[in-house]
């Protein structure tokens, strides 16, 4: 019964966001949530907010999908009175909607400290899933500081954030995240429409996110000028003061220090800088041979999202695809409702 609640509601939501998002229904709500986010944090643009809500549609909320994530659990998926504490990260618009939608789907509830970069998108979420049915609004509630006195905790953030949640939490089932990043391989064999479809990877949400792509592998001498007028097409980054102002303190900061870069006019890159690299940064790395960078992939898994167009990795030739996680793609590779479940 819960499941099947769960699963009209979710994809009535999903329904709503797509009508909204194509302009064929009205929703004042969300209008007033994209206005009072844009106000409070630059980056998240109009543009930026609409893209994330149009992939949470389109690869969470289609009934189908719900369906098929959740088919092996039906047995263990009932409604309970764990209280299940999120802590969401701030880096995208709703980065933290999967796992508030992870644990609604489990059948516990939810106590939501949202980021104060963007604690208002998901309180609208929330509203227009209580107007399609009112009985979530007593599964749902929210918190200025890190919720106390819950049963489980979600908490993403920072790698200090990370020790920081672990010790405050101390011996209650937690899953705790810090931060990570996303590497391409380049092999010199791509096209304009790969270029394209990888600069959507890398600074889609302005590469805040641990799914952009902000380094780059390429084979010795690789023409670094060529790529960066290839990436250079994203026009969006230009748009926005804020990230154009980091891009122009970052490129004055390998000027001076008299390192080599290559300007791509809206961000640089950099050779051999310590991944995740700033806001407009993108690190570079030159190969020998493949096997050194499946061999750096290996090495380094507990510090990496995404690896594109690398035999060994998750997103083998598949440009244009990390900002489009499916609902089964769990981040850090855990899977967050077996987590929820098995300590409920």
């Amino acid at each position: 019964m819960y499941q099947q609640v769960f699963t009209d509601s979710f994809s009535l939501l999903g329904e709503l966001l797509s009508d909204y998002l194509n302009g064929r229904k009205s929703n004042a709500l969300l209008d007033k949530a994209i206005d009072k986010t844009f106000a409070q944090n630059q980056l998240f643009t109009p543009y930026m907010q609409r893209r994330s809500m149009e992939a949470i549609a389109l690869m969470f909320l289609k009934r189908e999908m719900l369906e098929r994530w959740l088919i092996n659990y039906t047995s263990r998926i009932k409604e309970r009175e764990v209280l299940v504490g999120i802590v969401m990260a701030g880096n995208l618009p709703l980065v933290g909607f999967h796992d508030f939608l992870t644990v609604m789907s489990s059948g516990n509830k939810a106590i939501i400290k949202s980021s104060s970069k963007d604690p208002y998108l998901i309180v609208a979420l929330m509203e227009t899933l209580c107007s399609i049915n009112g009985y979530w609004r007593d599964r749902i509630s929210f918190c200025d500081t890190p919720p106390a006195n819950v049963d489980i905790v979600i908490a993403t953030g920072s790698e200090s954030t990370a020790k920081h949640f672990d010790k405050f939490y101390g011996d209650i089932p937690k899953l705790i995240r810090g931060s990570r990043y996303s590497f391409a391989v380049l092999t010199g064999d791509e096209n304009l429409e790969d270029f394209k479809m990888l600069s959507e990877d890398m600074f889609l949400y302005y590469g805040m996110g641990c799914r952009s792509v902000s380094a780059l592998f390429v084979p010795n001498e690789y023409n670094l000028k060529y790529l960066a007028e290839s990436l250079s097409e994203y026009i969006l980054l230009k748009d926005n003061g804020y990230y154009m102002d980091s891009y122009r303190y970052q490129r004055a900061i390998a000027m001076m220090s008299g390192e080599e870069f290559t300007d791509g006019g809206s961000f640089i890159l950099r050779k051999n800088i310590a991944p995740p690299p700033p806001m407009s940064v993108v690190a570079i790395f030159e190969y020998n041979h493949i096997d050194d960078v499946n061999k750096y992939y290996l090495n380094n898994l507990n510090s990496i999202q995404c690896a594109l167009n690398l035999s060994v990795g998750e997103y083998k030739n598949n440009f244009g695809k990390t900002q489009l996680p499916s609902v089964d793609d769990y981040a850090d590779g855990i899977n967050t409702l077996e987590f929820i479940l098995k300590n409920s």
